[in-house]
């Protein structure tokens, strides 16, 4: 395996890597609180896990933040610039405007299978989130951002808006 040594800080990128209350392609849900112990373990690490592309092998950036909020888990992350092939690929996907999902890797801790959906209530967030062209969550989105501030909240919620009406969901629930 090649060690890549990153070329300087790129963009900016903030997204979601799940969405609460939302059907899966797998066709399980994630509950609201499902990874709030597994954040309180990252955060204790003093770590944030790897930024992939299309969960790849090689890192593409780092996690700077990692939250849930009323949405889904929220990431902000710098990608670095280099010259393996997937930090290009995804800085040209990312400046292409395609749209892009982000997924989380984890461990199913706890769950309920209700109507033949299984509704994830604790989950161990494993080692790597990705920006994918293809999530399985599907209301899961990347942007690049200007910044990398949590305090844009008029944005946030101005881009959770789009994603929900791009999913055919209201602005007033799922």
């Amino acid at each position: 395996m090649p060690i890549v040594m990153p070329h300087g800080i790129g963009d900016a990128v903030s997204g979601y890597a799940a969405t609460f209350g939302t059907l899966s392609r797998r066709r399980d849900v994630c509950e609201r609180g499902c990874f709030d112990e597994s954040l309180a373990v990252w955060r204790s690490r003093g770590a944030w896990p790897r930024l992939r592309w299309k969960h790849g092998m090689y890192g593409i950036g780092e996690i700077t933040g990692l939250r849930v909020d009323d949405y889904g888990l929220r990431v902000t992350a710098r990608l670095w610039r280099g010259i393996e092939k997937d930090m290009v690929a995804a800085h040209s996907a990312l400046r292409s405007g395609r749209p892009l999902g982000m997924s989380a890797s984890w461990y199913v801790e706890q769950s309920e299978r209700r109507g033949g959906v299984l509704h994830i209530l604790r989950a161990d967030i494993e080692d790597e989130i990705s920006i994918t062209p293809m999530p399985v969550d599907p209301y899961t989105f990347c942007v690049i951002s200007r910044a990398s501030s949590e305090a844009d909240d008029e944005l946030w919620n101005r881009l959770r808006n789009v994603a929900r009406d791009v999913q055919g969901l209201t602005h007033t629930g799922r």
